[in-house]
């Protein structure tokens, strides 16, 4: 085998290449910058081998799952829970929203109570099959349903929050999509692309990435908006005194020219 020659160049780090039996046979020069990328990807390999070897990442991506779901529910779980414990106030607010029959002020919160409760456990309790899709759908309805119930559908700060949370349920949807059995066989056969649930959970989770900023682009614009006016208020106070003395000054020179002409 023929011995490496030597490249030296300024920045260029010489490299020299071995052949199977270890003994060199060319030579490569690299820039530091792609040896430096080289040696994170190497530290990286080791570290994820390392963790895969004394952790069980299978585990901990189910417990990940289940508490995605239970803080996604969470907010339906709390207010069945408050419909049930404030049951007498939620008749009252029924009353206040415009709703005129009394059976409605006791039928809807117990539609709350029942709706957000099943949907909930729909989709917490363990177990496959269709029940959770199901339960984000019940829960994405009673979303649609719920700023009408309170009379809040011209509330945008109401109905955006309520959008930010279909956001999460949406994208939870599209999850359960991805697990189905003919899911995960068109993976493995590589028709993922063109595999209409694929497409469809793929399109819901990008409308939901989408609904779950809503809230907080609202907060932006009330900030930004807020700012502006403040700034406009501002200005508006710091050119009254120049107009002011502009105004008078005019009003002198006309004064001296009507005394002039008399």
């Amino acid at each position: 085998a023929l011995p490496c020659s030597v490249i030296s160049r300024p920045g260029w780090p010489a490299v020299s290449c071995r052949g199977e039996r270890g003994w060199p046979h060319a030579s490569a020069a690299l820039p530091a910058g792609a040896m430096v990328k080289a040696a994170a990807r190497g530290l990286l390999e080791r570290v994820a081998i390392a963790v895969d070897e004394r952790v069980n990442l299978k585990h901990v991506h189910r417990r990940l799952q289940a508490v995605a779901k239970v803080l996604i529910v969470a907010t339906f779980i709390e207010d069945a829970l408050r419909v049930a414990l404030t049951f007498s106030v939620q008749q009252k607010s029924m009353e206040i929203a415009g709703w005129q029959s009394p059976a409605l002020h006791t039928l809807l919160p117990v539609l709350s109570l029942v709706v957000q409760s099943s949907g909930s456990v729909l989709i917490v309790m363990p177990g496959g099959g269709r029940r959770p899709e199901i339960g984000c759908y019940v829960l994405l309805l009673w979303c649609l349903w719920h700023p009408f119930m309170y009379r809040q559908q011209t509330n945008w700060e109401f109905v955006l929050e309520t959008l930010t949370i279909q956001g999460g349920l949406l994208v939870l949807l599209s999850h359960f999509m991805l697990i189905r059995p003919e899911a995960k066989q068109a993976v493995l056969y590589g028709r993922a692309a063109d595999d209409p649930t694929h497409v469809r959970a793929n399109r819901l989770q990008a409308v939901g990435r989408m609904l779950i900023v809503s809230i907080f682009l609202f907060y932006a614009f009330q900030k930004v908006h807020a700012d502006a006016q403040r700034l406009k208020a501002k200005h508006v106070e710091a050119a009254a005194p120049s107009m002011a003395k502009g105004g008078s000054a005019d009003g002198n020179d006309s004064a001296a020219d009507n005394a002039a002409a008399a």
